[in-house]
């Protein structure tokens, strides 16, 4: 399966947590962006560490996630490491610069922040993280 919109993306989730279980997102654009929304940094959750490596944007605006992403693996999805990393992984430096995850399901959009370990509830799609700019 190949959903083309968030909306397929979240009609496909089921029981799965996080992402849809056997299907490809790679044309869930909002999945795949970097961009700036109000006072955050919003990456999408399928970004690659190595894509925050090499934006300039990422370097200018939040030189600290930029440092934070030379601690990953550079194909590793943002949103994958941070609900699925190990508690002893990387992931301190992120929840230390405030970052949010961006949750969408058929009945509900939320953000939660990730001081303790995600709950995210069966059909829950992460969408983005989000960072508070300096």
């Amino acid at each position: 399966m190949k959903p083309a919109s968030l909306e397929d993306a979240v009609s496909l989730m089921g029981d799965d947590v996080g992402f849809p279980g056997g299907a490809s997102l790679e044309d869930v654009q909002c999945l795949h962006w970097i961009s700036i929304s109000g006072n955050q940094l919003v990456v999408g959750s399928l970004v690659p560490w190595g894509r925050l490596r090499d934006s300039a944007l990422v370097k200018d605006v939040s030189p600290r996630l930029w440092d934070a992403s030379l601690s990953f693996d550079e194909n590793w999805a943002v949103g994958e490491s941070l609900i699925k990393c190990p508690p002893d992984g990387p992931t301190e430096i992120p929840i230390a610069l405030g970052a949010r995850i961006e949750l969408i399901s058929s009945a509900s959009h939320r953000e939660i922040d990730l001081s303790s370990p995600p709950q995210i509830a069966p059909g829950e799609l992460l969408v983005s993280v989000r960072f508070p700019l300096p």
